[in-house]
């Protein structure tokens, strides 16, 4: 799923032209804007896909022309717009459509979209020119948002590296900004129309709409740091170790008896817990035979009011409670009062959202207040390409911090953590690819001092492996687990490419796991261990040891 990217200058300005759409527009390593792209979003906000035709590409006086058509067809969906892409050599780019529909269909939203860097943007100072008139001085959010930071956006400018500034004007509808971090997505996002307007809307044939956004760049620019070249180095940081996390997997929702072969494997990987939905009498007390087996207790999650009336029996075997309440997106506070009364004061009670963080940020604790909060993680709410759901690893971090702010000392429990929404399954979940996320992943948690965390399920499309073998995330886990109860010493990778080093420890052992979350190799000097050289594939993963 790696899509081809073609490098394009405007004057002092670079960008890649990925599928349609333009990523990373910046000033040697600076980067000012992330992404620029047309999104065509049906009534469940499923994103339909456009297929590119009559691509044309023209580099000339130091700047870049691109046109081309898009197609989206999908069901009842039939839309056709015409890009025109402009790079000028004086370090501005302007992304132009005009399109059509053909067909009568319900939409959520077409639009030019704006993803803005978090390493430019969270906790700085910005302005907003509104569509109505006159300039407000704003900041980026540092803790996510709950709502809508931006609103009635004519333009917006603001500093993307010191000296230098970027101003980009949105043309054809009236924008706003959202904090994406909400779905774990690693930026800001600027669109149309805004979310208070009524949606879906109905298109019929010959509907139009045309937009146009201007990207410009001033300041000092000679000034800014090219892009980085040589290896990435690989340092420890000036913190204090932090605790290993405990690490469970969740029971498969189909509710069947766990394979012999399953569960042998399982105990391999020395976890913590296993996560179970107590749906039914019947499917708890499989859950708790299968707990059993592995010799693991349960994170149970139960619905207050539901369908079992007695919850106590199930206790002993029970490490922690993610209370859930019926018909509703973050737990009630009827519902943990309930939990407190049927299952006494020795239980450990969550409250929280299977949902997205989103939910739980915007709807924040009961009165109750809960031993844990909960929430959920997977990368790919807004885009599923390689790049994106590498990159959606270290928002991670972002979201456990915002957590915090408001959990009033709870503990935070990340569950479930998945590559993907749980009922559609990813075939990368049997490659390198998911093993190098999960390491990533659990870097940023751990690093961040998430209580627990739990990912993908015991075996089959979204698990760890399948009867008749592991997949390489498996391996991972199995790596990460002789370590529990351990130690995580922070660390960083500084250089180009995307490195991440995850450093464990244990006993006077050093376990380094070195991810590389890109599709092209990465020449890596290791500081942490003498300055050793090694080269990591793509989506590779490298295991060194040592004692001190």
């Amino acid at each position: 799923m790696v899509a081809e990217s073609r490098r394009l200058q405007a004057g002092p300005v670079s960008t890649d032209l990925v599928e349609g759409a333009l990523r990373h527009i910046r000033v040697g390593a600076a980067e000012a804007v992330e992404r620029v792209y047309f999104a065509l979003r049906d009534v469940e906000w499923g994103t339909v896909p456009g297929q590119i035709q009559n691509l044309s590409i023209r580099e000339e006086a130091g700047g870049f022309q691109v046109s081309f058509d898009c197609l989206h067809k999908q069901g009842e969906i039939d839309f056709v717009w015409q890009a025109e892409i402009r790079g000028e050599a004086r370090g501005a780019v302007s992304f132009a459509l005009s399109g059509e529909a053909r067909s009568r269909f319900l939409s959520n939203r077409i639009s030019l979209c704006v993803h803005h860097p978090l390493s430019a943007c969270a906790g700085k100072p910005c302005r907003i020119e509104k569509a109505g008139g006159g300039w407000e001085d704003a900041r980026w959010p540092d803790l996510i948002s709950p709502h809508q930071p931006f609103f009635d956006i004519r333009s917006m400018e603001h500093e993307f590296a010191p000296g230098a500034a970027v101003r980009i004007r949105f043309e054809g509808g009236v924008f706003e900004t959202e904090d994406q971090r909400n779905w774990s997505d690693n930026n800001f996002k600027t669109y149309s129309p805004p979310l208070e307007l009524p949606f879906p809307v109905e298109w019929k044939p010959g509907d139009r709409i045309r937009q146009r956004i201007e990207i410009e760049v001033s300041g000092d620019l000679d000034r800014l740091p090219p892009e980085p070249t040589g290896p990435v180095v690989i340092r420890r940081l000036d913190l204090p170790a932090v605790l290993l996390p405990p690490i469970g997997l969740c029971l498969p929702q189909q509710g069947d008896p766990l394979p012999d072969a399953v569960v042998a494997r399982l105990r391999r990987l020395n976890l913590s817990h296993l996560r179970a939905e107590f749906s039914s009498e019947r499917a708890a007390e499989l859950a708790c035979r299968e707990a059993e087996r592995i010799g693991v207790p349960l994170e149970a999650v139960v619905t207050l009011p539901g369908p079992i009336s007695n919850l106590r029996r199930f206790a002993p075997q029970v490490a922690r409670w993610l209370v859930h309440s019926p018909g509703q997106l973050v737990t009630a506070g009827e519902a943990l009062r309930a939990a407190r009364e049927q299952l006494g004061p020795a239980a450990v009670l969550g409250a929280g959202s299977n949902k997205y963080f989103a939910e739980l940020n915007r709807d924040r604790l009961p009165g109750l207040q809960p031993d844990g909060a909960y929430y959920p993680v997977h990368p790919q709410v807004h885009a599923c390409d390689d790049e994106t759901v590498m990159n959606n690893v270290r928002t991670q971090r972002h979201v456990l911090r915002t957590a915090r702010s408001f959990a009033g000392g709870a503990a935070l429990w990340v569950t479930p953590i998945t590559l993907g929404p749980r009922t559609q399954p990813d075939p990368r979940q049997q490659l390198p690819f998911c093993a190098v996320w999960t390491a990533g992943s659990l870097k940023h948690l751990a690093e961040s001092g998430a209580a627990s965390v739990t990912y993908f399920e015991t075996h089959g499309p979204h698990g760890v492996q399948e009867e008749a073998d592991a997949f390489p995330v498996f391996d991972l886990l199995e790596r990460v687990g002789e370590f529990a109860g351990g130690q995580v010493i922070p660390t960083e990778g500084c250089g180009p490419g995307h490195a991440e080093p995850l450093l464990l420890a244990k006993n006077g052992r050093r376990r380094l796991l070195l991810a590389n979350l890109a599709p092209t190799p990465a020449e890596v000097v290791l500081e942490v261990c003498g300055g050793r050289r090694i080269e990591l594939p793509a989506y590779g993963l490298e295991s060194i040891d040592w004692v001190e």
